[in-house]
């Protein structure tokens, strides 16, 4: 993914934090958790997991998914726009599998849906400090238009 093909930046807004990774939708339903642990393992094995780029600016937060088709091709793209009032929660979250392999996640909870992100780890940055910036850039611009 073109790290600036779907979104454009308008004049006099800059980014502040940027932060890839997979997307997951959280549900409290269990019969829906355990429907969606088996289609995340097919889309996996059919090379068809959502990525996404997660990127705060002056004046907004941009949600960009992009899900492959065959692990290349783009299957689909959506990007949306979260103001910063839109915003009702963001946290952190990290989940241990095999005890080997920590996932750290980005919480955030937007016009009612919950959503959860996997953080990759950048240059000389670890996965759990993409997120702590990525907090902290939203935090700041929440503050910075609301007064939270």
């Amino acid at each position: 993914m073109s790290d600036n093909a779907y979104f454009q930046l308008s004049d006099g807004e800059e980014e502040l934090c940027r932060m890839t990774g997979n997307a997951y939708t959280l549900s409290s339903n269990p019969l829906v958790r355990i429907v969606m642990f088996f289609v995340k393992i097919l889309q996996f094995f059919l090379g068809s997991v959502t990525r996404v780029l997660v990127v705060t600016t002056s004046e907004r937060v941009v949600v960009i998914q992009n899900q492959k088709m065959l692990w290349i091709f783009d299957q689909s793209v959506t990007s949306r726009t979260v103001f910063p009032r839109g915003v009702s929660q963001i946290g952190y979250s990290m989940k241990r599998s095999f005890i080997f392999f920590k996932t750290h996640y980005l919480l955030m909870a937007s016009t009612g849906e919950t959503e959860i992100f996997s953080a990759k780890s950048g240059e000389g940055v670890t996965a759990k400090g993409k997120v702590e910036d990525m907090i902290k850039s939203v935090k700041s611009l929440k503050e910075k238009t609301s007064g939270w």
